[in-house]
């Protein structure tokens, strides 16, 4: 009955080791999603005070990933933004409408850390270029970082709630060798950018 009982501890402990941390050589493959729709009704898109219009956004970002040393791992993004916007033209008395598709790729870094052996915390920091498909001459980079939480219902398999963070976008537009503009955002993302999304920690 000792062996047994000792057995049973003994495997017992292994297996909330195995979710307390994320070894060196532990290959990261996952991705994110996220929808928002910002319904406006007609009258409120009517109003003069409203700049943002109706908006429909599609976010879908795979990722891929090495652990360099335990709980730190570098890797390589890749987001596809879709978005859809509907305003109303005051001096022409109609609504339109436009899309934007944008595609994002570039590296990425993550440290975890533990707060019980199911639940860690992360912080991740990007750097993406940013290729739009419906704007040819436009050229615009991003640093982001953000935090995240991630609940691992198996050693090899976590979901994840991520922030939209603080990002800082740099945009040239350079229509033409003579001609360039260029422009400067920071922008701070919390809910408004929440993402969720899960991973698959192979090798662990």
């Amino acid at each position: 009955m000792k062996v047994i009982s000792s057995l049973f501890l003994f495997l017992t402990l292994g297996w909330f080791n195995c979710f307390g941390q994320l070894n060196k050589g532990t290959l990261l493959l996952g991705g994110n999603i996220r929808y928002t729709n910002k319904a406006v009704s007609d009258d409120d898109l009517r109003s003069v005070n409203n700049h943002e219009g109706n908006q429909k956004e599609f976010v879908v970002g795979p990722r891929a990933g090495i652990f360099l040393k335990n709980n730190l791992a570098v890797g390589l993004l890749l987001n596809y933004e879709h978005q859809k916007q509907r305003n109303w033209d005051e001096y022409n008395n109609l609504f339109y409408g436009s899309q934007t598709q944008i595609l994002k790729l570039g590296p990425f870094i993550r440290y975890y850390h533990f707060i019980v052996p199911e639940l860690a915390v992360f912080g991740q920091g990007a750097i993406t270029y940013n290729y739009n498909f419906n704007s040819h001459d436009t050229f615009v980079f991003t640093a982001n970082v953000s935090p995240g939480l991630t609940y691992f219902i198996t050693p090899k398999l976590g979901l994840e709630m991520n922030l939209g963070g603080i990002s800082y976008t740099r945009g040239v537009y350079k229509p033409n060798k003579e001609d360039r503009a260029t422009s400067n955002l920071i922008d701070l993302q919390l809910i408004s950018g929440l993402q969720i999304g899960g991973s698959f920690y192979l090798s662990r």
